[in-house]
């Protein structure tokens, strides 16, 4: 049964039975009254905390609540409303007035749920426009379902007073939401580590909500019980001192879904993913970072199976997204990730992740020096296994980024890089023990790069092809008895006249086209080379080769 018509229904039910009326509840308590009525009607806020403004029944014995009065006859009567107002038990949303008590108030005189899935259950905090002043540590406990509704992002100001000891709001009701306000902790007055917003109930709603200053992280989901199916849509997080949102991986937080997302300008990274299976749609992470030196991302992922769709990692302190070790399937794909001052993605120890479709720009920002470390390139793959980096655009083409308006000053001036000059040191960068990977279809001018190289990669079984880098020189490699090819090179210029006996294995189907500066250099049929009969170049001759994964064959 639809809310609506829960409503419609309790009404009718009030109308049929014999109601009372009267202005206040404090005047309903000095009437005796008759043993036939079943309903009170009470009208507006006539006096604060006066429980006005409600409709409530008949009660067998004392509630335990604090929506409740007794009438001269000794009755006791309770809330029947859906609608809770926290200005019933005394809120004035003045921002002056301390208005924790009144909340909890109205909080604890919302009715326990018997099953979680009937609408007819769920009940709404309605919080009127204003700022209310707390201490915080409100809790919607675990079988209430609750909507708690405010009169706008920027009109409801739920605001942590000075000295507070604990975060703002825990919402643990499953299928509960928080809806149209604000939740400010105030991080100037008040110690660190206060959240703002906590989720520890399955499927529950963040809905056109704006998050700012909190001493701690601004939103954390699942942190004391799983948050597993919750949902954040419209959410705009700002200027928190941890990160803006850290999904924990304490509590098995899985399948969130994240949509219209906007964290800007935290302490640590934008947001932190340590539980698996995420998915985030048109989220922005921007200038993160600006008060931790070692967590500064703007995707900071240390758990795997999440994907990023169209999402935008601009201008953070340290990568733009950040790929920790043992993670499997990540995917991003589409978007733009640029600006940031280490490189666009980092993965370390990861395998199995895709990077398709994806704006890969002006990364590196802050390698005003001019290294040419793997630290500044638009990807940078270290220690990593079966990963496909296809189908991207990167970059750099060496524009100045405007400064932007920080809450603290970031730790380099921003925008970190000198005009003129490019920042990223490559496109494409592997370190050490990265093999298996795929990289094809991807346009990286190398001439906008610090190196001029466009992809080092040094996976012996990578797959590389159709990239375009603009690179005009052909690799040199001198002649030996047993040579190992660059791993990302079709056409490879060998140098020198000592016979090649065998070349290093590559991954099975590679092709590539040997080149030979002069003559008499023999490639001999053998070893891994079985080529039919030996072959002796000329000068500017060629050499085609297909590998099987161990041996190499003539095309």
């Amino acid at each position: 049964m639809p809310t609506d018509n829960f409503a419609r229904m309790l009404a009718t039910r009030a109308s049929q039975a014999t109601m009372a009326l009267t202005k206040t509840t404090a005047a309903a308590a000095t009437t005796a009254l008759s043993a036939d009525i079943d309903y009170v009607r009470t009208s507006g806020f006539q006096v604060a905390g006066d429980l006005g403004g409600a409709l409530y029944r008949r009660a067998g014995t004392q509630p335990s609540h604090a929506g409740k009065f007794q009438s001269a006859d000794g009755a006791w009567w309770e809330i029947a409303e859906l609608k809770i107002n926290p200005r019933m038990f005394g809120a004035k949303f003045d921002g002056v007035t301390d208005d924790t008590d009144a909340i909890n108030a109205a909080i604890s005189s919302l009715v326990a749920i018997s099953g979680s899935f009937s609408p007819s259950a769920s009940f709404t905090l309605q919080l009127p426009p204003g700022r209310a002043i707390t201490r915080g540590g409100h809790v919607i406990p675990s079988g209430i379902k609750v909507r708690i509704v405010g009169a706008g992002a920027y009109s409801t100001i739920l605001y942590l007073k000075n000295g507070a000891n604990t975060f703002l709001l825990d919402v643990q009701g499953q299928f509960s939401s928080v809806e149209s306000l604000s939740l400010n902790g105030n991080r100037d007055n008040n110690p660190g580590g206060l959240e703002c917003l906590r989720v520890n109930g399955a499927s529950v709603m963040v809905d056109r909500v704006f998050v700012a200053d909190a001493s701690g992280d601004g939103i954390v989901l699942g942190n004391a019980a799983t948050a597993i199916n919750s949902r954040l849509r419209s959410v705009d997080v700002r200027y928190c001192r941890g990160y803006g949102i850290n999904i924990s991986g304490a509590n098995a937080t899985t399948d969130c879904q994240f949509t219209d997302v906007n964290v800007g300008q935290s302490g640590k990274s934008g947001i932190l993913i340590a539980s698996s299976g995420q998915k985030m749609v048109n989220c922005h992470s921007w200038g993160n970072g600006i008060e931790d030196a070692a967590n500064n991302h703007g995707f900071h992922m240390i758990s795997g199976s999440s994907m990023l769709v169209g999402c935008e990692a601009e201008t953070n302190l340290g990568r733009g997204v950040y790929i920790g070790s043992g993670i499997k399937g990540i995917s991003i794909v589409g978007g733009t990730i640029w600006g940031n001052a280490a490189s666009g993605i980092y993965a370390f120890g990861a395998t199995h992740c895709v990077f398709s479709g994806i704006s890969i720009r002006n990364n590196g920002v802050a390698n005003t020096a001019g290294a040419a470390s793997a630290a500044f390139a638009n990807v940078h793959i270290d220690n990593c296994q079966f990963m496909v980096t296809t189908g991207c655009g990167m970059y750099d083409d060496a524009q100045g980024f405007a400064a932007g308006t920080y809450r603290s000053p970031p730790t380099f001036p921003y925008p970190g890089r000198t005009a003129g000059l490019f920042t990223v040191s490559r496109h494409y960068a592997e370190g050490a023990g990265s093999t298996n990977n795929v990289i094809t279809n991807n346009a990286m001018p190398a001439a906008q790069s610090r190196s001029g190289i466009a992809i080092a990669n040094v996976g012996a079984a990578n797959r590389y092809a159709s990239n375009v880098t603009a690179e005009t020189a052909i690799a040199s490699l001198g002649s030996s008895n047993a040579i190992t090819l660059p791993a990302n090179l079709d056409l490879i210029q060998i140098t020198g006249t000592t016979a090649i006996t065998s070349i290093a294995a590559s991954c099975t189907q590679r092709r590539v086209t040997l080149q030979f500066v002069s003559a008499g250099c023999v490639v001999t049929s053998g070893n891994n080379l079985l080529i039919g009969s030996s072959y002796t170049s000329t000068a500017g001759g060629t050499l085609s080769l297909i590998c099987d994964g161990t041996n190499w064959y003539r095309q």
